[in-house]
């Protein structure tokens, strides 16, 4: 939180250098793990924690923000960011693909509740009142912006530096 702390108006260069770093760092965890579980006679593929395969969708390899949440990991912000309980937006995903016999998790019934603080930190007017509101289109843009600015890379991080999770669990009715 330290890091996003620092974010007035958009991305500045700590904050790039810490997302990269992060994301070496999940790169090297999955590599191995992945390693580990092919020792162990298992196939496993480790998804690039944060690798673009195609700019104009903005699609990668694999979403992690997805399986977080089918997991039971986190739940969808109205950011359109998988949100855990503990540390809200402020982390990074990374997943492995594998055969190997896991327990599954089931998805959580969280929301946001009443907050909207990403909504009113979004630079781009970019997030609504769901996560079904969010327009890629806004963000998309705002992120060449900042590009442009310097970072040298599509990040923002202004709707991840008001989000801290803490929510309760909804209730069945």
């Amino acid at each position: 939180r330290g890091v996003t702390d620092t974010l007035v108006d958009g991305p500045n260069k700590l904050y790039f250098s810490h997302y990269r770093q992060l994301n070496y760092l999940l790169d090297r965890a999955e590599t191995r793990i992945a390693q580990w579980l092919e020792l162990r006679g298992a196939v496993a593929v480790p998804i690039p924690a944060s690798q673009t395969i195609d700019w104009d969708t903005q699609e990668a390899h694999f979403s992690h923000r997805h399986a977080a949440v089918a997991a039971g990991l986190a739940f969808w912000g109205r950011n359109n960011l998988a949100i855990s309980q503990k540390f809200g937006a402020h982390q990074r995903w990374g997943s492995i693909l594998t055969d190997m016999a896991l327990i599954p998790g089931e998805p959580i019934d969280i929301d946001c509740g009443s907050c909207r603080a990403c909504i009113d930190m979004c630079p781009a007017d970019a997030i609504g009142e769901t996560r079904e509101d969010w327009n890629s289109e806004k963000c998309f843009a705002k992120l060449k912006e900042f590009k442009k600015r310097g970072i040298g890379h599509y990040i923002c991080g202004m709707c991840i530096k008001p989000c801290h999770g803490k929510l309760k669990t909804n209730e069945k009715k």
